[in-house]
């Protein structure tokens, strides 16, 4: 069986990178054979520069043919001019080849885009678990709760604007150029209840508590790392100790 593999992608040149993409790509990787196939390039309707993207809910048909995709995206742009914003779609991904090898395009069924509320621009992390996103902000080094909805009539998910937002405040200067300020750089769920945010500016990696019912975030712990190592990202083993 193929897993699919979707990409994030930058749509404009930025300060950091040279993006060119018009939107996300789509492959499958089969596991047996070692391979990749291009299911689809530049799949539009995620809005500008969804850099990072997280699975809301899959769904394959009763046939297999099809697999039914919710994705939110963070969008990337200029610090100074874009949207803080995060964008969800849905997306039908045929899941077999024609006889000439080809696939039929992936198609895009809702996208919307949703506010984090209070933030400065760039969200450029998101993460998604059971009914809540959770999105981190580096220009303003904040961090955001957004409710999931699923229609019971037609099982498409929403996402809602920020329904908390908490700015953090603590930075090292140990690296002027990028330490200035507080920078949240990932928020990743160890559990469904629990979060951790790596905030690049304040050298630490912090742990906050989400209430299931209403989205609040509460600080936990604040774990402090090497002076000047700038914690962009983390992974958590599968055991989890």
């Amino acid at each position: 069986m193929d897993t699919v593999i979707i990409v994030g992608t930058y749509t404009k040149p930025l300060g950091h990178v040279h993006g060119k993409a018009k939107g996300i790509h789509v492959l499958r990787h089969n596991v047996k054979e070692g391979t990749l196939h291009v299911v689809a390039s530049d799949v539009e309707g995620f809005g500008e520069g969804p850099s990072y993207l997280s699975t809301l809910r899959s769904q394959r048909s009763d046939d297999g043919a099809t697999l039914r995709v919710a994705l939110v995206a963070c969008n990337e742009g200029e610090a100074d001019l874009a949207p803080s914003t995060l964008t969800f779609a849905e997306l039908s991904i045929p899941m077999s080849n024609h006889d000439d090898g080809s696939s039929s395009s992936v198609v895009t069924a809702v996208s919307r885009g949703v506010a984090v509320i209070g933030a400065p621009p760039t969200p450029c992390h998101v993460s998604a678990s059971g009914q809540w996103v959770v999105a981190a902000t580096y220009c303003g080094g904040s961090v955001s709760s957004h409710k999931v909805t699923i229609a019971e009539v037609d099982g498409h998910v929403s996402v809602s604007d920020a329904v908390c937002l908490v700015q953090q405040s603590q930075f090292s200067n140990i690296n002027q150029s990028r330490q200035e300020a507080a920078h949240a750089h990932q928020a990743i769920f160890l559990n469904e209840t629990t979060l951790l945010v790596c905030d690049l500016g304040a050298d630490s990696v912090t742990t906050y508590h989400l209430d299931s019912q209403t989205g609040g975030l509460t600080c936990r712990d604040m774990f402090a790392l090497p002076p000047g190592c700038g914690p962009r990202h983390l992974a958590v083993h599968p055991s989890k100790s």
